[in-house]
Protein backbone atom coordinates (compact mmCIF):
# COMPACT_ATOMS: atom_id res chain seq x y z
CA UNK A 1 0.00 0.00 0.00
CA UNK A 2 1.40 3.48 -0.82
CA UNK A 3 1.98 5.57 1.78
CA UNK A 4 2.40 9.44 1.85
CA UNK A 5 5.64 11.00 2.09
CA UNK A 6 5.47 13.55 5.01
CA UNK A 7 7.82 15.53 4.48
CA UNK A 8 6.61 15.99 0.61
CA UNK A 9 3.50 16.74 1.21
CA UNK A 10 4.35 19.22 4.01
CA UNK A 11 6.10 21.41 1.77
CA UNK A 12 3.40 20.83 -1.04
CA UNK A 13 1.11 22.04 0.93
CA UNK A 14 2.95 24.79 2.53
CA UNK A 15 3.78 26.03 -1.20
CA UNK A 16 0.41 25.99 -2.26
CA UNK A 17 -1.23 26.98 0.98
CA UNK A 18 1.19 30.44 0.78
CA UNK A 19 0.24 30.74 -3.39
CA UNK A 20 -3.96 30.17 -2.26
CA UNK A 21 -3.70 33.12 -0.12
CA UNK A 22 -2.08 35.20 -2.29
CA UNK A 23 -4.27 34.75 -5.39
CA UNK A 24 -7.18 35.11 -3.46
CA UNK A 25 -6.26 38.23 -1.96
CA UNK A 26 -5.18 39.27 -5.47
CA UNK A 27 -8.88 38.56 -6.72
CA UNK A 28 -10.25 40.13 -4.17
CA UNK A 29 -8.10 43.15 -2.63
CA UNK A 30 -11.06 45.91 -1.83
CA UNK A 31 -12.84 42.19 0.37
CA UNK A 32 -12.72 41.93 3.95
CA UNK A 33 -11.57 38.24 4.87
CA UNK A 34 -12.83 36.58 7.71
CA UNK A 35 -11.73 33.15 7.26
CA UNK A 36 -9.60 30.92 5.28
CA UNK A 37 -8.42 27.05 5.82
CA UNK A 38 -8.46 23.74 4.32
CA UNK A 39 -12.32 22.23 3.49
CA UNK A 40 -12.25 18.80 2.93
CA UNK A 41 -14.38 15.34 4.66
CA UNK A 42 -13.61 13.39 7.61
CA UNK A 43 -11.43 10.87 5.44
CA UNK A 44 -9.80 13.50 3.70
CA UNK A 45 -10.86 12.04 0.34
CA UNK A 46 -10.13 15.42 -1.63
CA UNK A 47 -8.63 18.86 -0.31
CA UNK A 48 -9.45 22.28 -1.11
CA UNK A 49 -9.52 25.83 0.22
CA UNK A 50 -12.13 27.74 1.25
CA UNK A 51 -12.67 31.48 2.45
CA UNK A 52 -15.09 33.89 3.29
CA UNK A 53 -15.19 38.01 2.98
CA UNK A 54 -17.81 40.05 4.34
CA UNK A 55 -18.59 41.39 1.08
CA UNK A 56 -19.25 37.98 0.03
CA UNK A 57 -21.66 37.29 3.23
CA UNK A 58 -23.64 40.14 2.09
CA UNK A 59 -23.85 39.00 -1.45
CA UNK A 60 -25.04 35.48 -0.67
CA UNK A 61 -27.18 36.56 2.16
CA UNK A 62 -29.09 39.11 -0.50
CA UNK A 63 -29.40 36.51 -2.80
CA UNK A 64 -30.99 33.99 -0.02
CA UNK A 65 -33.53 36.75 1.13
CA UNK A 66 -34.47 37.36 -2.68
CA UNK A 67 -35.33 33.74 -3.27
CA UNK A 68 -36.38 32.66 -0.04
CA UNK A 69 -37.13 35.86 2.28
CA UNK A 70 -36.39 35.90 5.80
CA UNK A 71 -35.63 38.57 7.99
CA UNK A 72 -31.92 39.49 6.35
CA UNK A 73 -30.38 40.05 9.48
CA UNK A 74 -30.74 36.54 11.08
CA UNK A 75 -30.00 35.27 7.10
CA UNK A 76 -26.86 36.99 7.29
CA UNK A 77 -25.76 35.44 10.81
CA UNK A 78 -27.07 31.78 9.41
CA UNK A 79 -24.80 31.78 7.02
CA UNK A 80 -21.83 33.23 8.39
CA UNK A 81 -20.26 30.39 9.08
CA UNK A 82 -21.52 27.99 5.73
CA UNK A 83 -18.58 27.45 4.11
CA UNK A 84 -19.87 26.36 0.88
CA UNK A 85 -22.40 29.48 0.80
CA UNK A 86 -19.39 31.69 0.13
CA UNK A 87 -19.61 33.00 -3.31
CA UNK A 88 -15.31 32.35 -2.95
CA UNK A 89 -15.70 28.85 -1.78
CA UNK A 90 -15.69 27.19 -5.40
CA UNK A 91 -12.72 29.44 -6.12
CA UNK A 92 -10.59 26.98 -3.67
CA UNK A 93 -11.50 24.09 -5.67
CA UNK A 94 -8.52 24.13 -7.83
CA UNK A 95 -5.62 25.61 -5.31
CA UNK A 96 -4.35 22.59 -3.91
CA UNK A 97 -3.86 20.09 -7.11
CA UNK A 98 -0.18 19.05 -6.00
CA UNK A 99 -1.04 18.27 -2.26
CA UNK A 100 -4.33 16.34 -3.25
CA UNK A 101 -2.72 14.28 -5.44
CA UNK A 102 -0.67 12.90 -3.57
CA UNK A 103 -3.16 12.65 -0.79
CA UNK A 104 -5.18 10.11 -3.41
CA UNK A 105 -2.14 8.40 -3.96
CA UNK A 106 -1.82 7.45 -0.71
CA UNK A 107 -4.36 4.78 1.14
CA UNK A 108 -7.46 4.54 0.73
CA UNK A 109 -9.50 6.26 3.10
CA UNK A 110 -11.92 3.58 2.82
CA UNK A 111 -10.07 0.86 3.77
CA UNK A 112 -10.07 -1.12 6.84
CA UNK A 113 -6.08 -0.37 7.25
CA UNK A 114 -3.81 1.12 10.00
CA UNK A 115 -1.97 2.67 6.88
CA UNK A 116 -5.38 4.48 6.01
CA UNK A 117 -6.17 5.50 9.27
CA UNK A 118 -2.26 6.90 9.41
CA UNK A 119 -2.38 8.88 6.25
CA UNK A 120 -5.72 10.75 7.25
CA UNK A 121 -4.21 11.65 10.50
CA UNK A 122 -1.18 13.15 8.33
CA UNK A 123 -2.95 15.11 6.03
CA UNK A 124 -4.88 16.79 9.30
CA UNK A 125 -1.81 17.40 11.26
CA UNK A 126 0.13 18.53 8.37
CA UNK A 127 -2.43 20.74 7.58
CA UNK A 128 -2.53 22.46 11.11
CA UNK A 129 1.25 22.72 11.23
CA UNK A 130 0.90 24.45 7.84
CA UNK A 131 -1.44 27.27 8.57
CA UNK A 132 0.27 27.33 11.74
CA UNK A 133 3.79 28.20 9.95
CA UNK A 134 2.26 30.30 7.28
CA UNK A 135 0.46 32.47 10.16
CA UNK A 136 4.01 32.90 12.07
CA UNK A 137 5.46 34.53 9.27
CA UNK A 138 2.82 36.98 9.13
CA UNK A 139 1.00 35.99 6.07
CA UNK A 140 -2.52 37.14 6.96
CA UNK A 141 -1.83 40.60 7.55
CA UNK A 142 -0.68 42.66 10.78
CA UNK A 143 -2.67 42.50 14.08
CA UNK A 144 -5.80 44.23 12.94
CA UNK A 145 -6.47 42.03 10.20
CA UNK A 146 -5.50 39.37 11.70
CA UNK A 147 -7.95 39.89 14.97
CA UNK A 148 -10.74 39.62 12.40
CA UNK A 149 -9.68 36.20 10.74
CA UNK A 150 -10.42 32.79 11.67
CA UNK A 151 -7.83 30.12 10.45
CA UNK A 152 -9.46 27.07 10.26
CA UNK A 153 -10.55 23.02 8.81
CA UNK A 154 -13.59 23.04 7.76
CA UNK A 155 -15.88 19.61 6.69
CA UNK A 156 -19.10 19.57 5.14
CA UNK A 157 -20.90 17.48 7.86
CA UNK A 158 -18.71 18.88 11.10
CA UNK A 159 -20.02 19.25 14.35
CA UNK A 160 -19.40 22.67 16.02
CA UNK A 161 -17.48 21.43 18.65
CA UNK A 162 -14.74 20.16 16.06
CA UNK A 163 -14.56 23.45 14.70
CA UNK A 164 -13.73 25.10 17.59
CA UNK A 165 -11.13 22.48 18.62
CA UNK A 166 -9.37 23.20 14.73
CA UNK A 167 -9.45 26.98 15.72
CA UNK A 168 -7.95 26.57 18.91
CA UNK A 169 -5.11 25.37 17.38
CA UNK A 170 -4.84 28.31 14.43
CA UNK A 171 -6.03 31.45 16.19
CA UNK A 172 -5.58 33.55 19.25
CA UNK A 173 -7.88 32.69 22.45
CA UNK A 174 -9.88 35.97 21.47
CA UNK A 175 -10.76 34.80 17.86
CA UNK A 176 -11.83 31.65 19.62
CA UNK A 177 -14.17 32.99 21.69
CA UNK A 178 -15.70 35.33 19.12
CA UNK A 179 -16.19 32.55 16.43
CA UNK A 180 -17.88 30.37 18.93
CA UNK A 181 -20.38 33.08 19.96
CA UNK A 182 -20.99 33.55 16.21
CA UNK A 183 -21.53 29.89 15.58
CA UNK A 184 -23.99 29.98 18.53
CA UNK A 185 -26.18 32.71 17.09
CA UNK A 186 -25.97 31.24 13.53
CA UNK A 187 -27.23 28.38 15.13
CA UNK A 188 -29.72 29.89 16.81
CA UNK A 189 -30.27 32.39 13.76
CA UNK A 190 -31.28 29.24 11.39
CA UNK A 191 -33.60 28.00 14.08
CA UNK A 192 -35.42 30.76 13.70
CA UNK A 193 -35.37 31.45 10.67
CA UNK A 194 -36.97 27.43 10.46
CA UNK A 195 -39.29 29.05 12.51
CA UNK A 196 -40.58 31.73 10.82
CA UNK A 197 -41.30 29.83 7.74
CA UNK A 198 -43.59 26.81 9.34
CA UNK A 199 -45.59 29.57 9.91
Amino acid sequence: MPLIDRKLFRETLLTEFRLAWRTLRDAHSREHFYSFGLYTAPGAEYLMVTSSTEEGLSAVTEKYVASEGGDRILTRASLRWSPCDSPLHKEGESLLPKSELLRTRGPDPYDDAVEADEAIALVFDVSVNVLQQLDSENIFGGDLERSKLVLGIWMGDQSDEDRIAYASCLNPSSIVQQFSKELAEGYDAFTRLSQQKRR
